[in-house]
C-alpha cells in the first residue's frame, strides 16, 4: 500500500504508523509506505507549492522504489495528488482507496471563496478546515491540545465527530508536523483545478470510505464519485467525521485488508 495525504506528519516516514494503532495489524497483511505530500508534513518547504509539480514528486519516487501492483490510499485533499499520480503514464496501481476524497461541493465552495461566507454550515467547515490546517502545529501546542478537552474540542471539531471522545496521545503523535502555509497556497489555486476530470481520468477500480458525519461529504458528493469513477466499494463509517484514520482507526484498517485482498476489484 502506498499511502498519501494522511495528517501522519514526520511520523508518516515510518510507514504505516499513518494510521495509528491499526498499523501492527495492518503489517500482517500489506507492506506499506507513508509518503508525505511535498509541501506538507516533514517536507514542508517554503517554495511555492504547485499540484502537478507535487504529484511528479511523488511519481518520481514511485517509480524509483519499482512500486508496482500498489494499492493507493489517500486522504482528503491527498486524494487529488493520488488521482492524478492514478493516471499518470507508468503508473500501475491495482486501486485506489479515497478516504474523505470526495470534495466535490467543498472544492466548488473552495474555488470561490466568498462562498465560505453564505455557503451556511458547509462553508464554515470548509474556512475552518483552512484556517486551522494553515497553522504549524508546534509542540507546545500539540501539549496544550493533549491536556484539555476544551482545546481539543474548540480547535478540532471541524475534523472530527467527537473531538473530546479521542485519545490524547493519539491527537498528539497524529498532529506531530502537521499544518503548513502551504494550504493556503492551495486555496489560492483552487480555482485551477478540475476536480471532477482529475477523479473522471482514474483508470483503476475505486473504493470510498467516509464518516456519516463528516462536516464535508454528504450524499451528492458520493454520488458525484459513483458517476465518474469506477467503484467497486463504497462505506459510510458511522458516528465519524473526516479523519477515520484517528477516529475508527481498527475499523478503517479492517476495510482496507478487506479491499486489498480482493484483487479483482469487485465488492
Amino acid at each position: 500500500m502506498v499511502w498519501t495525504g494522511f495528517p501522519a506528519g514526520a511520523r508518516a516516514r515510518r510507514g504505516a504508523a499513518a494510521v495509528g494503532g491499526g498499523a501492527a495489524e495492518l503489517a500482517k497483511h500489506a507492506y506499506s509506505m507513508a509518503i508525505d505530500v511535498p509541501g506538507f508534513g516533514a517536507s514542508r518547504t517554503r517554495d511555492r507549492f504547485e499540484l502537478h509539480h507535487a504529484t511528479q514528486k511523488v511519481a518520481r519516487f514511485v517509480q524509483e522504489h519499482n512500486l508496482q501492483d500498489s494499492i493507493l490510499v489517500s486522504h482528503s485533499i491527498g486524494s487529488t495528488v493520488a488521482a492524478i499520480l492514478a493516471a499518470t503514464p507508468g503508473m500501475r496501481f491495482r486501486r485506489s482507496i479515497l478516504v474523505s476524497g470526495t470534495l466535490f461541493r467543498a472544492t466548488r465552495v473552495a474555488q470561490r471563496p466568498w462562498r465560505m461566507l453564505t455557503g451556511g454550515s458547509l462553508g464554515l467547515a470548509v474556512a475552518a478546515q483552512f484556517l486551522v490546517g494553515v497553522i504549524p502545529v508546534t509542540a507546545a501546542a500539540r501539549r496544550l491540545l493533549a491536556a484539555s478537552r476544551m482545546v481539543r474540542w474548540a480547535s478540532l471539531w471541524p475534523f472530527v465527530a467527537a473531538p473530546h471522545r479521542l485519545d490524547p496521545m493519539t491527537v498528539v503523535q497524529a498532529l506531530e508536523g502537521s499544518g503548513s502555509p502551504t494550504v493556503l497556497r492551495i486555496l489560492l489555486d483552487a480555482h485551477r483545478i478540475d476536480f471532477e476530470a482529475i477523479m473522471h481520468a482514474i483508470p483503476h477500480p475505486v473504493d470510498l470510505v467516509w464518516g456519516s458525519r463528516d462536516r464535508l461529504i454528504n450524499a451528492d458528493d458520493v454520488g458525484t464519485a459513483v458517476e465518474l469513477c469506477k467503484i467497486a466499494n463504497q462505506y459510510e463509517i458511522s458516528d465519524c467525521g473526516h479523519w477515520p484514520m484517528i477516529e475508527r482507526t481498527a475499523e478503517l484498517v479492517s476495510l482496507f485488508v478487506r479491499w486489498g485482498l480482493d484483487e479483482s476489484g469487485n465488492p
